[in-house]
């Protein structure tokens, strides 16, 4: 004769879920319309063609339509035309290419040398760069306006522990400026600034665009030739 053996059940213990992050603070209703206003203009934004200058001086052109993408600066170009990959190596006068390989231009300009700039890495991955800047637990201002290349922007300061970041934001919401500063206690201990010049917004790029000749007398060589990093 058998008995019936008890099946005893152990519920698992769930693990808490980690608190939800706290949204951005606003010290004013106009802090909070001129962000807002920011962040919609790059939701909506499908094409752009811009200049960027850093603190340094180095200008880089860069164009983006959907997933076409391709960036000029003074040491490199790069260009993915929805097929092909073409990376030119200035200094080295090399020119490397191959097809395929969309999902993977960080990880061959990083084996170049180089990488995607920091705003055209940001959209071409559907990631809103003003989001980017106001994260969960910063507190955002408004500190006035200046006139800017022309334009009236909006003086807006991000907090956030040691980092403040300042954006002076266009009357049509896009990013005039950007200046981020690092503190150590009261110490700065870094400072970048990158200017804004946009040259086509919301209308179409041609393919043809896209394309990133050789040069003559620059040698042309596969993406897999590029070095192991």
């Amino acid at each position: 004769m058998f008995l019936p053996v008890p099946i005893i059940v152990l519920a698992q213990a769930k693990t808490p879920k980690p608190p939800a992050p706290k949204p951005p603070v606003y010290a004013s209703k106009e802090a909070r319309r001129i962000t807002q206003s920011a962040i919609a203009k790059y939701d909506r934004l499908r094409s752009v063609i811009f200049e960027v200058v850093d603190e340094t001086g180095e200008k880089h052109v860069i164009a983006l339509d959907r997933k076409l993408a391709k960036e000029s600066g003074p040491k490199y170009a790069w260009s993915f035309d929805g097929v092909t990959l073409a990376i030119l190596d200035k200094g080295k006068a090399r020119y490397y290419s191959g097809k395929g390989a969309g999902g993977n231009i960080s990880t061959y300009l990083g084996r170049a040398g180089t990488r995607m700039d920091p705003t055209a890495r940001a959209l071409y991955r559907r990631l809103n760069p003003v989001k980017l800047l106001v994260k969960p637990g910063s507190t955002v201002r408004r500190k006035g306006s200046v006139v800017l290349g022309g334009k009236k922007c909006q003086v807006i300061e991000v907090r956030r522990k040691d980092l403040r970041l300042t954006m002076l934001v266009r009357p049509d919401g896009l990013l005039q400026q950007t200046t981020t500063e690092a503190f150590k206690g009261r110490t700065r201990v870094l400072r970048a600034q990158r200017d804004f010049k946009y040259l086509a917004v919301n209308t179409k790029i041609g393919r043809s665009s896209f394309a990133l000749n050789r040069p003559a007398g620059v040698k042309a060589m596969p993406l897999s030739a590029l070095p192991k990093r």
